[in-house]
This record gives C-alpha cells, structure tokens and sequence, in this order.
C-alpha cells in the first residue's frame, strides 16, 4: 500500500478529469511517462519543458473559471493566493508541481524519529475560523469526487449568528460538496432546543438525500480544548480550539502536511469508536416491505405523527405505483392500529393532494384510472376516520415546512422513536432512518407538537377537513 500523499499531477488530473492518455497525446509522450509522475514514481523537473507545458495546459483549461480551480489548489501553500496577478501564476503552478512531497523528502523535515517541522496557518478569533472553514469546504469542492469529510461538532450553536453571510456561504458550500463526497458528522449535545431541532431536522434529510452518517458522543468524553474539527482524509485537517483564559479564546490551525493530518484522523476515529450511532438505516425493496414496517412501528403506546405530501403510499412516483399492485385495505389498518395505541395526527399538503389527482387524470397509462380509484379510495378511509374518531385528527396545509433536499415522510412517536422515510425513484426502492435516541426522539416530537399547536384551528376543523377531501372526489370527475 502506497501510504505517499497524492502527487500534485494526479490533483491536478483528478480535478480537471485528465485521462493518463490523453495527457500523453498533449505532450507527445509515452502514457507510462505520465503514470510515474502521476502515481509518485518519477519527479518532474521543474527545468524540463514538459513542467512548462503541463503547467500552460492547465492554465488554459481554468482560465474561463478565473483560475479559481488552480488557486484552490494552491491555496494549501500560497495562502494570499487570490490576490495573486494572473502573471505570476505559471511560476507558482510550475513551483508547486514540481516541488518535492514532504513523505518523499524526509530530509527536509524530520528532526529525529520522534520529531518533525512542518508549517501551518493560524486564524484568530471567530472571524478567523469563519474565513478558515471556508477555505477547507472551497478546497473540498475542487477536489476529485468522493473525499472522505470528516467533522466533529462540538459547538452548533457558538457560531455568530449575527453573521448571517457567513452562515449562508457555510450552507451552500457544505450541500455543494456532500452532493459528490462523503461526509460523517460527530455531534455532542451542547445546545439549546432551537438549535439541536434544527440540527436533527438538517441530518435526517442529509442522511436520506446524501452519502452522510451521523453519530453523537457525550460532551465529558470530548477534550476541553476542541470546539471543532474538519478533516479532508489525507488532504487536510482544520483544528477550532477555545480557551477562556487566553486573550484570543478563538482560534484555528489549518494542517496541511500528511502526518499531522493522520494524526488528527486517528483521534478522529477514537472519538468515534466512543460515539453512539443517532440513525439506523434501512434499505426496503417492495411496497410489501415499507407497508410491514409501519405495521410494526406503529403498534406501540402514544400519540403518534405523520406528516407527508400525500397519503401513504402515494408519496412514491406515479411510475413507480403503477406497477405496484396496492390494497387501500392495507392503510386502512395502519391506522387503525396507531389508534389502538393513541391519538393519530396526519398533517398533508392539499395543493399536492389536488395536483396529484390533475396528473393521474392526464396520464396516458392504462392503469392510471384503476389508481385513481384506489388513491379516492384512501381520501374516503381518511373522511372516515376522521368522522369515526375523535382521536384522529388531519391537518391540511398549503405548505409544509420546508427540509433540505428531497422532503421525507416523518411519523413521530412520542418518547419512542423518529422515522423519516423516502422513496428513490433512481433505486426503486425505500430508503427509511430511524431514531430511538431519547434526545433526538423527545425534540422532533416536541418541535411538531408545537408546530400541530400552532396550525389555524380551521384547518385542523373536522367539518373543513371533510368538505376539503369532499372536494378532490369532485376534483376527479372534472
């Protein structure tokens, strides 16, 4: 196993999709010549003209991009970079490809076995952080696809909040790079309701829309002095660190060499080998199988939620039901059995309930009508239980609150368990996470048992609820 950091070649490749071949083809040399400088086997020489040529390629591939790609690149070793002049940019390229890695050419930094001198950037205070933070998510994005991002969140909440620039940038940043990396996130619970309901409802959709796992770890296993950690596996380590009796409490250090990186990788790991999964995730094939689930979550003790679009199973793609072969009966009975259990709240978007008839109207399948029938099917058994018993309850909304990505299906239990759900229609199969963290569990089902609270009384209204589902029937026949 190679255990050498990437050569600035291969990032260079990686980042611009360079195929070995087609580099050769460019500078009229054999494949095998780009491989060794490529896989570490051979050094460029910075007098040679195939550094100059390599450099002027790449150069003329970023410069519609403003060279933002290279000046990422760079940005580990030039870190006033972007105020640099386009001029001096071959240079710096040119010094940074050919320079010898610091695991080839332990002369330059070893002192003893036990010792070695490498550099790194040092931000002070929050603004510091914020700026450093956002270097690592700008150098994770120009990275090849699927890094290793590893983040420790001790603090949620200690971001400044009157920074709201810099919240933005930190989102938008942090949902371009997980749409093509891996992320894992260890939390601990150091924060107000506010801020931890926002954490879970943010990673229950990051967890079922990306490539995210997430996990906790109680605050006293947590070293005082860490507040954060970001680790781009192998590429970087960005280290938050707080001290009260220091005149600067708030600063962060930006590693870039491979040891001290692998370092902070491995305590890393020992956090996690301390930390307690929040989600368990389950991977369901059929409508048989998603339909046997719910029967065997709902059948405990307490009031139970579901907030979704459209009633269940309607949620999927209307591709995806019409090989489905469905039984409104079955739904029926879920229900049913929840309110053996206790009261049954349902919170539904009317506007997809209206938009969903309107396209199964205007679909040409043939088995379109035979769906119509059995989703008008699943609007009457709601009308009737919702006339039969006072301990179910719908809400119906023209909006329901907003998620990242693809919005799951949340049923709550309370004090037992969150189950968010979805369906993926590239998979054809249901991606359901679950939660029976006490933590977790008691803020989501207080957050919508507040929000439930909250909902205009007439939209909650039996009557209005009748006469409002009455309506799709008359909808249909349109």
């Amino acid at each position: 196993m190679n255990n050498n950091p990437p050569s600035h070649l291969f990032l260079l490749m990686e980042c611009f999709r360079t195929r070995i071949k087609y580099l050769a083809e460019v500078l009229h040399v054999n494949d095998s010549l780009v491989s060794k400088w490529r896989n570490h086997k051979r050094l460029i020489n910075p007098k040679s003209a195939y550094a100059d040529l390599i450099c002027q390629y790449y150069l003329s591939l970023d410069q519609e991009n403003n060279f933002h790609t290279i000046k990422t690149l760079l940005s580990d070793d030039y870190e006033q970079i972007d105020k640099a002049d386009e001029n001096v940019l071959p240079h710096l390229l040119k010094k940074w490809l050919t320079e010898v890695p610091d695991q080839l050419d332990d002369s330059k930094i070893t002192l003893d076995s036990n010792s070695y001198t490498t550099q790194i950037s040092v931000y002070h205070y929050d603004s510091g952080r914020e700026k450093a933070v956002l270097r690592m998510l700008e150098t994770l994005k120009n990275l090849p696809p699927n890094q290793e991002f590893l983040i420790f969140d001790c603090e949620e909440n200690s971001w400044r909040q009157e920074d709201s620039s810099f919240l933005k940038k930190r989102k938008k940043l942090l949902y371009e790079v997980i749409n093509r990396h891996h992320l894992q996130i260890i939390h601990t619970f150091n924060a107000k309701y506010t801020a931890l309901k926002n954490l879970f409802l943010r990673d229950i959709s990051l967890n079922l829309n990306h490539k995210v796992d997430t996990c906790y770890i109680p605050l006293q296993l947590v070293p005082n002095f860490l507040s954060d950690m970001l680790i781009i596996k192998d590429k970087a380590a960005l280290i938050c660190q707080f001290n009260e009796r220091f005149t600067i409490q708030r600063y962060a250090e930006y590693h870039s060499d491979i040891r001290t990186i692998r370092y902070y990788q491995q305590f890393y790991n020992d956090l996690k080998s301390k930390s307690i999964p929040i989600y368990t995730q389950y991977h369901l094939d059929h409508y048989e199988d998603i339909i046997n689930f719910l029967k065997s979550k709902v059948c405990i003790e307490g009031c139970l939620y579901y907030i979704s679009p459209l009633p269940f199973p309607f949620n999927t793609d209307v591709k995806s039901l019409l090989r489905y072969t469905l039984n409104a009966q079955d739904t029926l009975h879920i229900w049913e059995s929840a309110l053996k259990q206790g009261p049954v709240r349902h919170i539904y978007c009317i506007k997809d309930i209206e938009n969903f008839v309107k396209i199964i109207q205007k679909s040409p399948e043939p088995e379109a009508q035979d769906l119509l029938k059995i989703f008008l099917k699943q609007i009457s058994d709601l009308m009737y239980l919702v006339g039969k018993s006072s301990q179910f309850e719908i809400a119906l909304l023209q909006e329901l609150p907003k998620t990242e990505g693809a919005s799951p299906i949340f049923l709550i239990k309370d004090n037992r368990y969150a189950l968010g759900y979805k369906y993926e229609a590239f998979s054809g199969r249901f991606h359901a996470l679950i939660s029976e963290d006490s933590t977790a569990v008691f803020i989501l089902f207080q957050y919508y048992d507040e929000f439930w609270i909250n909902i205009p009384s007439i939209q909650k209204n039996k009557d209005w609820i009748i006469n409002k589902l009455k309506a799709v029937f008359e909808l249909s026949r349109e």
